[in-house]
């Protein structure tokens, strides 16, 4: 009997324990060529692009901090909340700035849902949402400074909260439950040396591709999976060769981020991660050593990533800077900001490339920039 016993107590332990082998498993790893850099070629043809001038709007438009495409609305902040409907040319205010309740100070990360717009405002430590003509909903004490979020469903959120503290806790991320106003499941510890320098507000840190969640983040050259039940993971590791971290440089102590930047760039590290997307056919990351910018790219059938620091739009060649960077993803859609400064300086006529109205024949210097669409198959990798 006790033999008996015995044995359905280690077949137990090893149906309970064997799971936890798999998730520690050696991730996956690709080695990335950052020596011999290539072009990256975008291309026009219809159905693979969108096009909005927001031009057409009887409105200026500051530069744009944050953007969130949802069909037709366009959400920016430019240092104030705006929806922008293409169809109607409408423009309305979500909300108000200000340092009074139920008003905004910044606005450091946005997404949509059906029902409504969400933000926050990590200056205030605050979750807001509004509904699409500019009614709020509600606006939450959050207890922490998170640079980017995801909602998980109508009343769960995950935050990424860089390396500020969540109540005196170092873990970067944390479920956050609007109806109780509580986190919980902290993940991915980091050293108290780490503690508020190490913090980078980027573009992008989550990506929820068919209800797929990963997470970037700079001083990690890790992709990490979120699975349902909502335990974090790395899946892939990329390595850079002589431009990887080094360790030495994570362990040091610093007290202000410029000085890590300055060692990082001294070693030519490559550190951060401005933005990340996944569409159903690739992994999609921006970054920079110095003054350097790259696109660099993954692909999820050849498991090969190839690195980029030219684009060629449609026939112009220009060089990769952060105003040619992708800022956004819509569906399988990636979402450009092409300011009327970068079009000129680079000499892009859109129009010669049968794309976009002869209005934006008329950019000049005070117009509204152009909002650019384009989806996975306009992307020319091979």
């Amino acid at each position: 009997m006790r033999s008996s016993l015995q044995i359905l107590i280690i077949a137990a332990s090893l149906l309970l324990f064997g799971c936890n082998k798999t998730e520690n498993k050696i991730i996956e790893k690709v080695v990335v060529d950052t020596k011999n850099p290539e072009t990256l070629s975008i291309s026009f043809k219809p159905g693979n692009y969108k096009l909005f001038d927001l031009s057409e709007f009887d409105t200026f438009l500051g530069e744009i901090e944050k953007i969130c495409v949802y069909k037709d609305d366009l959400i920016i902040y430019d240092g104030q909340l705006r929806l922008f409907n293409y169809d109607s040319k409408k423009v309305i205010d979500l909300s108000k700035k200000g340092k009074g309740p139920n008003e905004y100070i910044t606005v450091s990360a946005i997404r949509t849902a059906p029902d409504g717009v969400y933000f926050i405002d990590r200056r205030s430590r605050k979750l807001n949402k509004v509904n699409f003509n500019g009614g709020l909903e509600f606006s939450i004490d959050i207890d922490s400074n998170p640079s980017d979020f995801l909602l998980l469903n109508d009343s769960m959120v995950v935050f990424f909260h860089g390396s500020f503290p969540i109540k005196d806790k170092l873990y970067r991320t944390s479920i956050f439950n609007i109806n109780s106003r509580k986190h919980t499941d902290y993940q991915i510890s980091y050293p108290k040396s780490h503690l508020n320098y190490f913090y980078f507000e980027d573009w992008n840190n989550f990506s929820h591709y068919n209800k797929s969640i990963k997470l970037r983040f700079s001083g990690s050259n890790e992709i990490y999976y979120m699975d349902s039940m909502y335990r974090i993971k790395p899946i892939l590791y990329f390595d850079f060769g002589d431009n990887t971290k080094r360790e030495e440089l994570f362990k040091r102590n610093y007290s202000e981020v410029y000085e890590f930047v300055e060692d990082a760039n001294k070693m030519n590290v490559l550190f951060r991660v401005i933005s990340f997307y996944e569409t159903s056919k690739y992994y999609i990351s921006t970054t920079f050593i110095n003054k350097d910018w790259y696109i660099y790219i993954y692909n999820k059938t050849t498991k090969a990533t190839k690195f980029y620091n030219k684009i060629k739009l449609g026939d112009y060649l220009v060089d990769i800077t952060y105003d040619i960077i992708p800022k956004g993803l819509a569906g399988e859609y990636l979402v450009f900001i092409l300011e009327p400064t970068f079009l000129d300086e680079n000499k892009i006529d859109l129009t010669s490339m049968n794309i976009g109205n002869a209005i934006i024949n008329n950019l000049d210097y005070t117009s509204n920039p152009i909002i650019l669409l384009i989806n996975e198959n306009s992307l020319e990798l091979d």
